[in-house]
């Protein structure tokens, strides 16, 4: 091999290294770039708090019951008495104005607090709430109060295509319980119960408010059966709009809840 041929591979070989060394020291400047973004990422996760929820929340499960056991829809046959049995076919109701209190003291409001709970939709029985302070006390409205259903139309949970609607004057149905009983006369044996109003004197919103252990987890049940076995189903099998038969019915509602 000549001189010169050497001496070009030598060159070549030296451009070589100093471009592979360039790479190098490229890349290592990406990886400690990197590091530090993901640091700073952290930081600031941590600083402001987005893991709280995960961390630092309680989830409130919301269970309807019959007889302690979840309600089936459609399926089952319950038993409400001798010779009378009912059948469920829909079940859904708001919750609204969600708070956490230790004593008298109010801990924490949930915001935007709206949930349309509905038996066919597992996902709406569950919600979790951040808290970071001790607490006692679970409080939340059976319905909607009277500021939501004068404030027009909304969006959301509160969409009048949920079909919990009624007009502007009636405003939301607060629950809805339909189903079939052979006790009842009406065509198909169906009843009907879609309960609401929030003007005087037929207001039908209920306060629910209970001692709960300082836990993860509130479990919430609503005991159907206590509420229809006080339902003569051959003579009061269809309400369908405010009125004394609504605040009577609601009222009898707001007792089946119960928290731990």
């Amino acid at each position: 091999m000549g001189f010169v041929s050497m001496f070009r591979k030598l060159c070549w070989q030296e451009n070589k290294y100093s471009r592979d060394s360039l790479k190098d020291l490229k890349s290592e400047k990406m990886k400690v770039v990197l590091r530090f973004i993901v640091c700073l990422v952290f930081c600031f996760v941590y600083e402001f708090g987005l893991f709280a929820q995960t961390d630092n929340s309680v989830q409130v499960r919301i269970v309807p019951v019959f007889d302690g056991k979840p309600i089936e829809l459609d399926s089952v046959s319950y038993a409400i008495r001798a010779k009378d049995s009912v059948k469920f076919s829909s079940l859904r109701f708001y919750i609204s104005a969600v708070q956490l209190f230790q004593d008298s003291s109010l801990v924490k409001s949930e915001e935007n607090s709206f949930h349309l709970v509905d038996i066919t939709n597992p996902e709406s029985m569950q919600f979790l709430i951040p808290v970071t302070k001790e607490f006692n006390t679970l409080q939340f409205n059976l319905g909607l109060d009277s500021l939501v259903n004068v404030s027009g139309v909304r969006g959301g949970v509160l969409d009048p295509t949920q079909g919990m609607y009624w007009t502007w004057q009636s405003g939301y149905i607060n629950f809805e319980l339909t189903g079939v009983s052979p006790n009842c006369p009406e065509p198909r044996h169906a009843f009907d119960f879609h309960l609401g109003g929030y003007q005087y004197p037929f207001k039908t919103i209920q306060v629910i408010r209970s001692r709960t252990g300082q836990n993860k987890t509130i479990l919430v049940s609503l005991e159907i059966r206590k509420f229809i076995s006080e339902i003569d189903l051959q003579n009061k099998n269809h309400v369908m709009s405010p009125g004394a038969d609504a605040v009577k019915l609601c009222s009898l509602l707001g007792s089946c809840f119960f928290i731990q």
